[in-house]
């Protein structure tokens, strides 16, 4: 995981929300085993695992950021002692299903985003800015997880391991499903002209 690039996300966003994860590793009659606590760090719209990171509070995300006092008052550092507990952070999680990539690159407002499809063919759109992070992006594959609520969001693993968490970018409604609707018709006329003009 690409450390400076999550700094760079969180600046952006000027949020960092910093979580510990303490998982059990062994338990038997007699003793219970614990991991060192992990922490994961993101912005609020993705968390991202901190492997390799010593553990840090809010002083010390200043410092590893290079952040002065000044810039501090910009940059809202939350922590918190247990990650959100309606997302799932294992490895494999009930009823996940892998999501297809969209072949389609997209700016909406200025935000670069990525498009995904789940098997249903229903689209799930998150920020681009999101994949900077991991090693190797191409080695990944996102997965559509849903909450209790109903709030579908994607679980991002390289091999079996999970190796980041990211909510859904909220842009889809009515306007940006005719502004599709749009693009996908005049792209039709396009090709039908096209075709056209090679039969000619």
């Amino acid at each position: 995981m690409k450390l400076k690039k999550i700094e760079k996300i969180c600046k952006t966003a000027g949020n960092v929300v910093l979580c510990d994860e303490q998982a059990v590793v062994d338990e038997s009659e007699d003793d219970v085993i614990v991991a060192p606590i992990r922490q994961w760090m993101g912005d609020g719209g993705t968390l991202y695992p901190l492997d390799g990171v010593p553990y840090l509070n809010e002083e010390a995300v200043y410092a590893i950021f290079d952040v002065n006092a000044k810039q501090a008052e910009k940059l809202r550092v939350s922590y918190h002692e247990q990650l959100p507990a309606d997302l799932c952070f294992t490895d494999f999680c009930a009823g996940e299903e892998l999501l297809e990539p969209v072949k389609l690159t997209m700016s909406l407002g200025g935000v670069a985003l990525h498009l995904l499809r789940d098997s249903a063919g229903a689209l799930l759109v998150i920020k681009d800015e999101y994949r900077a992070p991991f090693d190797n992006w191409k080695d990944c594959e996102c997965y559509k997880r849903v909450t209790e609520r109903g709030t579908a969001y994607v679980a991002v693993k390289s091999g079996c391991v999970l190796r980041g968490v990211i909510m859904q970018y909220n842009c889809i409604d009515a306007d940006f499903v005719e502004a599709l609707g749009a693009v996908y018709n005049a792209a039709g006329v396009a090709a039908a002209a096209k075709k056209e003009g090679k039969q000619s």
